[in-house]
């Protein structure tokens, strides 16, 4: 039974966590693209290639914190969402052991067989003296990697993203920095790149330990008896298969490149090389945002989740995909425009030029819809839990990419660049085909996006404006919904009077004076619980602090309706997250 719904507060989540999410990937890019800069110039362009040879492990690195780390942070999200902090113990816990056992076990091989890895990734003989001496001291640094990725992600689904980017642009200043000294002032040459890497890693793992893990309630291993309870085994493979679909897209992903550059080499030669590279910038600015839009998404949907805020998730996924909508579509337009200002921005020569490269730009800016289609249905895939398709639309995408690019430069090699917007526009619609089949056995589910139509439990919500008329309109809605589904009247008056005093309290102090500010109330019924979830963007406020709770912002002292609550003996949650107050009441 759902009543009105507006996007505000979802929106204002999603946002939030957006903005954050997008400004530390840029961060990090720019971070590294100093350092390649600093290498090239300071040290020598076989460095920076020696560096890059390696490319395949930083690749595993990032697959193993996805599999492990992100995965349990996903499955955090959820366990978030549902109350459960137990559960999120656990989960913290299990991850963290997997991460520092893997990092170890990478450590090692890295340790023991630099050699043999070196000359497998590289055969040139004057780039493997500088991939070794780069490899040396990054023998220390997976271990420390792992852990800061997990962390990082850990505090931006605990609600601060934006810290998580303050901490990364610090590191990432820090590893300029470092390397600066380490190469042009000390004469390290690569190995002061490699530890100017990992020491920046070590002060960002003790800042988000300092600013976010330490004052963190999810966060935390509190006593043996979460230990004694995490059956270690069953944890991981929670985390694994939460994991599992966004591991496959990241292998899928760089198998891809590196087969695309055989082909694309063997059919065009070194020009069609040059311009495939402009190509391939170009998509990796794309998945800077698209990953950001992503990673919200994912960490929002499995909140809502875990509340089994059914209607939740089809109001987020209708935000993500008119954000989708118009930044990919305006995206693509200003590449079908003016695809010169992309081709002066990464340098292209007049040979590149002559071989048609705007019209090579055109036609590739033709596939970044259907891909961001993909990799945004993948991630709700993931919200809802369906693992399997999640994964198989990975393998999908690179075969058809591949196949695609493949026959053409068999068959037509000047039409080579139609072999990515046409597979990838099929497996949409493949995809589109899979989902129908999906709601043939599941009626309760949307045929296009899989969301199901009505909650798993007995639940009502409403989006609130900030007026008199709206709060006796929630009031009212309210008391029907708890009177339909037979409350007890004990447990009904009390429910009644806690909306009551804690939806006044809110409609006083929370706003913002904005005309479309909204607050979000969520009750259900499970079992023998009615749980009610207040969300608003108003100052932070934290009930549990003091049952003479005073919000010093807008001088009120003693808050009687907070105290009622407490006098009650409900069980109150409460959690800053994402620029919101949340606040859970559950009555039994």
């Amino acid at each position: 039974m759902n009543s009105y719904r507006t996007p505000y507060i979802i929106n204002r989540a999603f946002r939030n966590f957006l903005g954050a999410s997008i400004l530390t990937m840029i961060a990090m890019q720019l971070a590294t693209t100093i350092n390649a800069i600093i290498v090239g110039h300071f040290i020598t362009p076989d460095a920076l290639s020696g560096i890059n040879a390696l490319t395949p492990v930083f690749c595993a690195l990032g697959a193993i914190n996805v599999l492990f780390g992100i995965g349990a942070g996903i499955r955090i999200s959820r366990l978030i969402g549902d109350r459960n902090t137990e559960g999120a113990h656990r989960a913290y816990f299990s991850a963290l052991l997997s991460l520092l056992i893997a990092g170890c076990l990478i450590s090692l091989l890295l340790g023991f067989f630099s050699m043999e890895i070196v000359t497998t990734l590289c055969s040139d003989e004057r780039i493997i003296p500088w991939s070794m001496q780069y490899i040396k001291v990054y023998t220390f640094t997976p271990i420390f990697m792992l852990a800061s990725g997990f962390f990082s992600y850990c505090l931006e689904i605990d609600g601060k993203p934006q810290l998580v980017s303050r901490i990364i642009i610090v590191s990432g200043i820090v590893n300029v920095i470092l390397g600066l000294l380490f190469i042009c002032v000390l004469g390290m040459g690569i190995a002061g790149s490699a530890f100017a890497t990992l020491l920046s890693i070590v002060l960002q793992i003790i800042l988000l330990w300092a600013y976010g893990l330490r004052k963190s309630e999810t966060f935390v291993i509190k006593n043996k008896e979460t230990l004694r309870q995490c059956h270690f085994l069953k944890e991981i493979g929670g985390n694994m298969r939460e994991g599992s679909p966004l591991t496959i897209t990241n292998l899928a992903l760089a198998l891809l490149v590196f087969l695309l550059n055989t082909i694309i080499i063997d059919t065009l030669g070194t020009v069609g090389m040059n311009i495939w590279s402009i190509c391939l910038q170009i998509l990796m600015l794309s998945l800077m945002i698209l990953n950001g839009i992503s990673n919200a998404a994912v960490a929002i949907g499995s909140m809502l989740m875990g509340e089994k805020d059914i209607r939740g998730v089809a109001v987020l996924h209708s935000i993500v995909m008119r954000l989708l909508g118009w930044s990919v579509a305006g995206f693509t337009a200003l590449m079908l425009v003016t695809p010169n200002l992309f081709l002066q921005l990464f340098g292209a020569n007049e040979e590149m030029m002559q071989a048609g490269a705007a019209g090579i730009i055109r036609v590739f800016a033709l596939c970044l819809l259907p891909f961001a289609l993909i990799i945004i249905r993948q991630s709700f895939f993931i919200v809802l839990q369906y693992y399997l398709i999640g994964s198989l639309i990975s393998i999908g995408m690179i075969l058809s990419i591949l196949l695609g690019v493949w026959v053409l430069s068999f068959l037509s090699p000047e039409n080579l660049w139609w072999g990515f917007s046409v597979p990838l526009i099929l497996l949409n619609l493949i995809i589109v085909f899979a989902m129908w089949l999906i709601h043939l056995k599941h009626k309760e589910t949307s045929p296009l996006t899989l969301i199901p139509k009505k909650e798993e439990c007995k639940s009502w919500s409403i989006s609130l404006a900030y007026d008199q008329e709206a709060l006796v309109k929630a009031l009212t809605g309210g008391q029907q919904f708890l009177e339909k589904n037979g409350i007890e009247r004990s447990l009904y008056n009390q429910c009644i009077l806690i909306l009551e005093e804690l939806t006044t309290n809110i409609l006083k102090f929370a706003s913002k004076g904005k005309l479309n500010q909204r607050f979000d109330i969520y009750i259900k019924i499970i079992d023998d619980k009615v749980t009610m979830t207040l969300k608003d963007d108003g100052y932070p406020f934290n009930p549990t602090l003091s049952e003479n709770y005073t919000v010093e912002r807008h001088g009120i002292e003693n808050h009687i309706g907070l105290r009622i609550v407490n006098n009650f003996g409900a069980d109150i949650i409460y959690k800053y997250m994402y620029g919101q107050n949340v606040l859970t009441i559950i009555m039994k």
